[in-house]
Order: structure tokens, then C-alpha cells, then sequence
């Protein structure tokens, strides 16, 4: 990719081919656990919904960010929003891990994944300034209908 052309849809998809493996990896406990159920109505499909989001906006991010763009960085930035299988989209406001109208689904309940050490994978860490540069919005939604090609691209999925 290149610092003077869009993101294209071929491009995104063919990040989110290894971005998907990543997460198949380090949400597997997760994955399970919502497709036994353990979700209430959210489920393994609802995950990766949401884990396909999070990934557009952070390339999104990352490909806006400024030069040079290590890809590196990237999966180093998927590799830490993929933490513990996924906790962070589980916690994610509102909630809507539940079973009914008062009982709500604690993730603890969920077999989430560990993570490897450091270096256990061919992600490197982050370098410096490339974390300013793909943190996540405070309105995530907001950050999501901020930009025009997120018509095509629903379109198109």
C-alpha cells in the first residue's frame, strides 16, 4: 500500500485473511464457548462480526497514519486488541453478553484464551509512535460512519 492511494477493498480482505487466523488462533476458548452457548444471545458469529469491525478500523488507522507504515505494527496492534480471546469486545459497551431481561453473562464464565509470551509469535512489538497512530477512538461507532467507503464496503459484504 502505498501513502497516496485509498484503502481498497482487495486490500482490506486480503489483511483480514491473516488477521482472521490470528483471531481463529487466539480466540479459540472464546469461539467455543459462544457456540455452546455459554454467549446467551451472542454468539460465535456476533464475535466475529464485531472482530471484522475492529479490524477494518484499525487498518483504517493505520493505512491513514503517517509514513512509513510498518505492517509490523499492525498485526503487533491486532495481536493486543485479540487479548485474552477477545475480552475487550466482550466487555464492550453496551452489553450484550445475556441470557434475558436479568441475567446478564459474566465473560469469566467464557473460556477465554490466554495469550503467548512475547515473541511466542511472528508479530514484533509495536515501535515507537505507531501506538498514537492506531489507538482505538473514544466512539468506535462514530469512528466507524466517519468515513464514506463504509457504504461500499457493506455493499459489498
Amino acid at each position: 500500500m502505498t501513502d497516496t492511494t485509498s484503502l481498497g477493498h482487495d486490500e482490506l480482505m486480503t489483511l483480514w485473511e491473516r488477521g482472521r487466523r490470528m483471531a481463529a488462533a487466539r480466540c479459540s476458548g472464546t469461539l467455543r464457548s459462544l457456540r455452546g452457548g455459554k454467549g446467551g444471545f451472542y454468539e460465535a458469529d456476533d464475535l466475529w462480526q464485531d472482530l471484522f469491525l475492529d479490524f477494518w478500523a484499525l487498518v483504517r488507522r493505520w493505512h491513514e497514519g503517517p509514513p512509513p507504515r510498518r505492517v509490523e505494527d499492525l498485526w503487533a496492534a491486532w495481536r493486543r486488541h485479540l487479548w485474552q480471546g477477545g475480552r475487550r469486545v466482550l466487555r464492550r459497551r453496551p452489553q450484550r453478553l445475556w441470557r434475558g431481561c436479568d441475567q446478564p453473562v459474566d465473560p469469566q464464565e467464557l473460556e477465554l484464551d490466554g495469550d503467548p509470551p512475547e515473541g511466542d509469535d511472528d508479530c514484533p512489538a509495536l515501535t515507537p509512535g505507531a501506538r498514537e497512530a492506531l489507538i482505538e477512538p473514544t466512539g468506535m461507532e462514530e469512528a466507524l460512519h466517519h468515513h464514506a467507503p463504509f457504504e461500499e464496503t457493506e455493499r459489498r459484504l
